[in-house]
């Protein structure tokens, strides 16, 4: 058991919190601006229509790990896990990047729903790392605290860049808004880099 720990290792660890700090700021920023998003795209705003798309969106991001959180597992455990945690956050990366540029409601919906299904592939791969290279109850339990703070700290971290879109707004226009995705999409795709960048932090199940 200490020998499959080893495997993971400071530096494997830190880009798994990476990851999970990276899916939380993904899913946040576009929060406060949704609305600004939803206008440029030609939204009506009679009628509480922006409200009820808005809460549309941020359902159609959680409907994907519903759905494909089981399936993730299920091909972690035939491929391994590096693989599909790789899978799932370039797949998060790209989706995010589709979400700033979405011309249409209906690419931006498509984009949330899919960026939410690649999300899926992220946390619980993590966890299923740590499981996987423990060697005992205590050391799982506080990586899987710190899985927890970073992904909190990551959905605390996303409004916060998201908010500053106001400032990009009044200063740029409509072409403010896709600042805090980019940013968002910037960090997710380091977190990518980190993993790919690491050999296997477990052996395949």
């Amino acid at each position: 058991a200490r020998s499959s720990s080893a495997k993971l290792g400071a530096r494997g660890l830190m880009a798994l919190l990476l990851a999970a700090f990276a899916v939380g700021v993904g899913y946040g920023v576009v929060l406060p601006f949704l609305p600004f998003l939803l206008e440029r795209l030609g939204q009506s705003s009679s009628g509480g229509a922006i409200q009820r798309t808005t809460g549309l969106l941020t359902g159609a991001y959680t409907i994907g790990p519903v759905i494909f959180a089981p399936l993730w597992g299920a091909l972690s455990d035939r491929m391994g896990r590096r693989p599909v945690l790789l899978i799932g956050l370039l797949g998060f990366t790209v989706t995010l990047g589709l979400s700033a540029a979405a011309a249409s409601l209906t690419t931006l919906y498509a984009a949330r729903l899919l960026n939410g299904a690649f999300a899926a592939a992220v946390i619980p791969i993590i966890l299923a790392i740590i499981a996987d290279c423990s060697p005992d109850d205590g050391w799982r339990a506080r990586r899987f605290g710190w899985v927890g703070i970073a992904s909190i700290s990551g959905l605390l971290a996303g409004p916060m860049i998201g908010g500053l879109s106001g400032l990009l707004i009044s200063a740029k226009g409509a072409t403010g808004l896709a600042a805090p995705l980019l940013v968002a999409t910037g960090l997710s795709a380091l977190a990518t880099a980190s993993i790919g960048l690491l050999r296997a932090a477990a052996p395949p199940r």
